[in-house]
């Protein structure tokens, strides 16, 4: 969230930024719409659909309130986060498979 912040902000131009698992209006950090659609470059918002703390409601929010280019990925369950990078959860290689994907678009963007 923090670098979702530093974005928001004007601290830094990302060509691209990855938001996994994020929750908003938690620990210490309430964005509002103007915020998100200030944010430049590609954007990835992954949670899964029912994620226990509200990472799913914050992706689908940020995803609306974001300028193009974006994407939104929810997955199945209601894991945590880097939850899903355990190495005996089923979804790892799916969110591996979509977090380099989003690595290879951004630098792709920049050639």
């Amino acid at each position: 969230m923090a670098s979702l912040h530093a974005a928001a902000v004007g601290a830094i131009e990302p060509t691209g930024i990855a938001e996994f698992g994020d929750i908003n209006h938690a620990s210490g950090y309430d964005f509002m719409a103007e915020e998100i659609r200030r944010i430049g470059g590609r954007k990835l918002f992954l949670s899964t659909r029912n994620d226990i703390y509200g990472g799913g409601d914050a992706a689908r929010e940020w995803y609306l309130w974001a300028r193009p280019p974006k994407d939104l990925e929810l997955l199945p369950g209601s894991e945590h986060g880097t939850d899903l990078l355990r190495v005996d959860d089923l979804l790892r290689k799916r969110v591996e498979s979509l977090l380099l994907g989003f690595v290879d678009e951004v630098a792709s963007d920049r050639s």
